[in-house]
């Protein structure tokens, strides 16, 4: 039912009004009366009423004062104002302070009183839902704000989109971060593929969301940060440069590291990464990300849960330096291999994988950095 609500310093008037309508009858329901705009604030607080019917002229607080009060606190509440014939200039400010209606006092009918009545209620259910449709939306938007992240920066790194397009959508889904600079990292949960058979998730999409939320609380204290799921088991990491922690080497070995044990400590699986270096907007993402998605095809040759971070070929962290020759590139890779028994020979699925994604480095070049 549709809670009403009477405010007016005339009795008879309240009393006429509460005895001319049969309330449940239209689904409506009296909730109370008021003698003025104070009176009234108190019994809204307590019954919270869809419709208010209110005189003008009160004491102590006259009915536009507290449309203006209503406006701000109870927004939702539809005001019908009760005047007199004289009073049109104050009836006309009522409107513009949010009122819904009025009706004249003099001529009030029943009939006319309903109409203006049930007017009113079609409005507060239709605004009604509104919001329910609008918190639904918003509730499913949530729930795949997610999914609709990982298609755009799919889209972005793999070139599919141009970056106006991008910028276009992303604002749109509210789903681009405000970074000044960013870090771009590139990480991948190691043997995907049979990671779901190993690990605590049976579920591969049950394994990718606790990942990310691992990786979420794992990096929170040091910078803000944006992830997204490029494939199955892939993953882009955007940190927020400016923050200078996170474009410390040192900081983030410790960090991914301490990272990578957490994830074979609750989920058994470990993760690589490649830490590509910085840029300053969005458009160079896509080309730090292949960088770093080229070396991350090094674990094939140097054993998994690795670290490989690109820097300067002379002044690096402690690591191994390797070259990659067909992009004059220094990178090092810090991590250590959990163990290479047992590994076996890689099959010829895993060539392919890797061919596909541009990671086969030929070995053997005389060519240093």
């Amino acid at each position: 039912m549709h809670k009403v609500m009477i405010v007016d310093d005339e009795a008879l008037v309240r009393i006429g009004i509460k005895s001319c309508i049969e309330w449940e009858k239209y689904d409506l329901e009296f909730v109370g009366q008021a003698e003025d705009g104070l009176q009234a604030l108190e019994l809204i607080e307590t019954t919270r009423p869809d419709i208010v019917l209110t005189d003008i002229l009160m004491p102590h607080m006259d009915g536009l004062e507290l449309i203006e009060q209503l406006s701000v606190r109870y927004p939702y509440i539809k005001v019908i104002v009760l005047s007199r014939h004289n009073e049109m200039d104050a009836v006309k400010k009522a409107m513009r302070l949010g009122a819904e209606d009025y009706i004249l006092k003099l001529s009030m009918q029943p009939d006319s009183l309903l109409e203006i009545l049930l007017k009113a209620k079609t409005q507060v259910e239709k605004e009604k839902q509104r919001k329910e449709e609008r918190i639904h939306f918003e509730s499913v938007f949530r729930a795949n704000k997610q999914v609709i992240k990982n298609g755009l920066y799919k889209k972005l790194m793999n070139g599919s989109i141009a970056f106006a397009d991008f910028e276009r959508e992303a604002a749109i889904m509210q789903v681009q971060p405000d970074f000044s600079s960013y870090l771009v990292i590139y990480g991948t949960i190691d043997d995907f593929y049979h990671a779901p058979a190993k690990s605590r998730m049976r579920d591969s999409h049950l394994l990718s969301s606790s990942f990310l939320n691992i990786l979420k609380e794992g990096l929170a204290d040091l910078a803000k940060a944006e992830f997204a799921e490029l494939d199955e088991g892939e993953y882009l990491i955007l940190l927020d440069a400016s923050v200078r922690e996170a474009s410390s080497p040192a900081v983030l070995t410790e960090l991914l590291q301490r990272m990578n044990h957490s994830l074979k400590r609750y989920l058994n699986i470990t993760v690589t990464f490649a830490v590509s270096g910085r840029t300053g907007g969005l458009k160079g993402v896509p080309a730090l990300h292949s960088r770093a998605k080229q070396a991350s095809g090094h674990r094939f040759y140097r054993g998994r849960r690795r670290l490989f971070m690109r820097t300067g070929c002379r002044s690096s962290p402690t690591g191994k330096l390797f070259s990659d020759w067909r992009r004059n590139n220094c990178w090092w890779t810090i991590s250590r291999p959990e163990t290479r028994r047992g590994q076996g020979r890689p099959s010829a699925d895993s060539f392919r994988r890797l061919r596909k994604a541009g990671s086969i480095i030929r070995y053997g070049s005389k060519r240093r950095c």
